[in-house]
This record gives structure tokens, C-alpha cells and sequence, in this order.
């Protein structure tokens, strides 16, 4: 969903409901960032109050409870724990979460494993459970490749693996969007990118502004390709010849 649409409440209620229907067994992990950790507890007590609410991170209240203690009061049971990202990279040597039998995991703010090579991605799609959600207002920000990743996490082997991805569709896709790109690349690249988007649509639940809100002004997108004038390849060259000073001087 875009932002301020509510995504954190609607996870929230998702939960309470499987609970109430007697279909939720096992604990639930929500990995989210810190600092919207404690807000994950507030809505989780305004929306699933009958549900226990644990917040796995070092506080004033329960700095005194040791965290293999706590998951261990969450096994065999349908509690919520919260945790952010942070405690997640300090605790994988530890390896407690994956003592949990899991029911459900929802990554809140998905853009935090769009990179498959980092330590935190390989932390979370670690983690094993039954049911995987990610949650997102931009699940496409910088290529394909960044998508494949979220969706590696929450429907594994949906889209194959990464060197299929990016043969079959990432760059296909890309090649049909340069300027340069003749009319046969364009059109393939227009239906893999309608295939892509069959194949995911069962996945994937999308909600915008305009169908919350009717009164909101349509959005309109338009994309422009421009060469690059003098001043601007002048600035881009100072810049580009920056980065590598830094990065020699780093190294040497």
C-alpha cells in the first residue's frame, strides 16, 4: 500500500481474525524497524487485545527478563512478538528465533531485504514459518532484481531462481525501457512484463490513494528521456571521479 493507508492495523486484524477463527496454532514474528517497534505493540493492543503482545528489545520494563526466556514463554502458544531488525542481527549467533516453530512472519517496511546479498535478507529468509508476509509501500525501487528478493521471502521459488529471474524477465524488461531499444525488444519487454505481473497477482494485494480516499486528484506519471547537456556530464564527471578518491583513499 501507499503510505498512511493503514497497513499496520490491517496486519494487525489479519492476525486477530485467524486467532478468533481458531486457525492461528503458533506464535507470530513481526520484524520491523525500531522505531516502529512500539507502535506495532500499541496497534496490536488496539486491534488484536486478546492476543499477547511481546516487545523483543531491551527496555525499561523488561530489561531484567533475559530474550531466550521470553521466546521461550511464546513456544507452543499464538502470542505476537515484535522485534526489530537491529536485535535480529545482534541475536544470530544466538540463533533463538529459529528455535520457534513459527506460524507466521510479516516483515514490515519489505524494502529492508530488497538486497538478497546483505546479512540482514539472509537473517530473515533464514527464519523458517508457515506463512510469510511482507509489507510495503514500494516493493519496486531500484530494478526487478530488488523485487525478486522480497518475493523470494514471502513466496519462495514463485519466480525461480535469481540467474533464471533475471534471463527470463529482469533483463528483458529493462532492455525494452532504454531509449535506444528497437521495437522488437519493446514489445517483448511488454509481455514479460504483463506476464510477470499474471504471475505475481494472485500474491500480491495492492491499494492506492485514490481507492481509499475518491476525492483525492488521479496521479499521472509521465516518463521523458533527455540527453545529458554539457554542464550536467561536467558535474556527473567531478562527481563520479569523487567517489573514486574516496573509495582509493579507504583502501590504501
Amino acid at each position: 500500500d501507499e503510505m498512511g493507508l493503514g497497513k499496520t492495523a490491517i496486519a494487525c486484524t489479519f492476525i486477530h481474525s485467524l486467532a478468533l477463527s481458531n486457525q492461528l496454532k503458533k506464535p507470530v514474528l513481526i520484524l520491523c524497524p525500531l522505531t516502529v517497534s512500539q507502535q506495532w505493540v500499541r496497534e496490536l493492543h488496539i486491534w488484536a487485545p486478546q492476543l499477547r503482545s511481546i516487545l523483543l528489545h531491551p527496555t525499561r520494563t523488561n530489561k531484567k527478563i533475559s530474550e531466550e526466556s521470553l521466546l521461550n514463554s511464546v513456544k507452543d502458544t499464538n502470542s505476537v512478538v515484535v522485534t526489530n531488525y537491529e536485535t535480529l542481527h545482534r541475536l544470530k549467533e544466538k540463533k533463538l528465533l529459529n528455535m520457534i516453530n513459527w506460524g507466521i512472519i510479516i516483515c514490515d517496511e519489505g524494502h529492508k531485504i530488497r538486497n538478497h546479498e546483505s546479512n540482514i535478507t539472509k537473517l530473515v529468509k533464514s527464519i523458517k514459518a508457515g506463512f510469510h508476509l511482507v509489507l510495503s509501500g514500494s516493493p519496486i525501487q531500484n530494478s526487478l532484481v530488488e523485487f525478486w528478493s522480497l518475493f523470494d521471502f514471502a513466496v519462495p521459488g514463485l519466480l525461480g531462481t535469481l540467474s533464471v529471474f533475471q534471463k527470463e524477465f529482469a533483463e528483458p524488461i529493462q532492455t525494452g525501457g532504454y531509449s535506444n531499444a528497437n521495437p522488437f525488444q519493446v514489445l517483448r519487454a511488454y509481455l514479460l512484463a504483463g506476464a510477470l505481473r499474471d504471475l505475481i497477482k494472485p500474491y500480491l494485494l495492492r491499494r492506492l490513494k485514490k481507492d481509499v480516499n475518491a476525492n483525492l486528484p488521479c496521479k499521472s506519471e509521465q516518463i521523458f528521456f533527455i540527453n545529458l547537456t554539457t554542464t550536467l556530464f561536467i558535474i556527473l564527471f567531478i562527481y563520479v571521479k569523487k567517489c573514486f578518491i574516496l573509495i582509493f583513499e579507504r583502501k590504501f
